[in-house]
C-alpha cells in the first residue's frame, strides 16, 4: 500500500490541475467589441472584428480559435476565423483584433440597405470560442445611431 501512495498523490494532482484548468477557462469572458477600418485595400478598406477578452482569474489561459459570422442589421456581411493562439495573463484583459474578409459587393448592398431603409446599425456577433478544449458560444450585439 505504501508504495501505490505516491501514485495515488500524483494522480490525484493530475486531475485537480485539469479540472482547475477547465474552471478558469470557463470563467473567461469575452465581449464583440466592435469594428474597425484599416488601410484601403482595393475598393474597399480592411476591416477588422475587435474582441475584448477578460481572464478575470489568477491563472494564465489560452484561447486556440475563434470563429464565428458577422451581421449587419441581420444581413450577414462576414465569416471570422482565427485558429492563431491568444494568450491572456492572469487578471488581465486584452483587445484582439481579428482582420475579417468581406467582399465588396457584400459590402455595397449591405449599405445600400442601411440606407435605404434607414435603420440602426446593428451588428450582431454569433459564433465561439475554444480555450483548453471547452468551447464558449458567444452572441452579442452592438446597436448604434
Amino acid at each position: 500500500m505504501k508504495k501505490l501512495l505516491p501514485f495515488i498523490l500524483i494522480g490525484g494532482a493530475v486531475v485537480f490541475y485539469f479540472l482547475s484548468r477547465g474552471g478558469t477557462a470557463k470563467r473567461i469572458r469575452v465581449y464583440f467589441k466592435d469594428l474597425t477600418f484599416g488601410k484601403m485595400s482595393g475598393l474597399i478598406p480592411e476591416i477588422f472584428a475587435r474582441f475584448r477578452i477578460v481572464n478575470p482569474t489568477n491563472t494564465p489561459v489560452s484561447v486556440d480559435s475563434i470563429a464565428g459570422d458577422i451581421y449587419f442589421n441581420q444581413q450577414q456581411l462576414a465569416s471570422v476565423q482565427n485558429l492563431s493562439r491568444i494568450n491572456i495573463p492572469a487578471n488581465s484583459e486584452i483587445v484582439y483584433p481579428i482582420k475579417i474578409q468581406v467582399s465588396a459587393i457584400s459590402v455595397l448592398t449591405t449599405i445600400y440597405r442601411w440606407i435605404k431603409n434607414k435603420e440602426r446599425v446593428k451588428i450582431t456577433f454569433e459564433g465561439s470560442i475554444n480555450t483548453t478544449g471547452i468551447v464558449i458560444p458567444i452572441q452579442q450585439t452592438i446597436v448604434q445611431g
